[in-house]
C-alpha cells in the first residue's frame, strides 16, 4: 500500500446524534473547538462595530481635537471676466 503501514482499517464510526467520532472522540473535541474559535471571532467582531460606532458617537465629546476640522484663513485674489 505504497509504504504505509496501517494498524487498523480506517472507518467512520457514526453515533446516534450523527456525530462522527473515533474511538477516542477527537474528531468530536476538534469540532467543539472550532467552534469556540469561531464564536470567539464573531463576538469580538461584533464588540469591535460596538466599539466604532460608540467612538463615533461619543468620541467628539471627550476627544474635540480629533474630530475638529482644521481651521486657517485662506486670502486669495479673484479675477473676474465681467462683460
Amino acid at each position: 500500500m505504497n509504504a504505509v503501514i496501517l494498524r487498523k482499517r480506517p472507518y467512520i464510526n457514526t453515533a446516534k446524534g450523527g456525530n462522527q467520532t473515533t474511538e477516542n472522540g477527537r474528531e468530536a473535541y476538534e469540532g467543539q473547538a472550532m467552534w469556540r474559535l469561531i464564536k470567539a471571532l464573531l463576538f469580538l467582531t461584533i464588540l469591535a462595530g460596538i466599539g466604532l460606532i460608540a467612538y463615533a458617537y461619543i468620541g467628539p465629546i471627550f476627544f474635540p481635537a480629533d474630530f475638529a476640522a482644521p481651521t486657517e484663513e485662506v486670502t486669495r485674489p479673484v479675477t473676474l471676466d465681467a462683460n
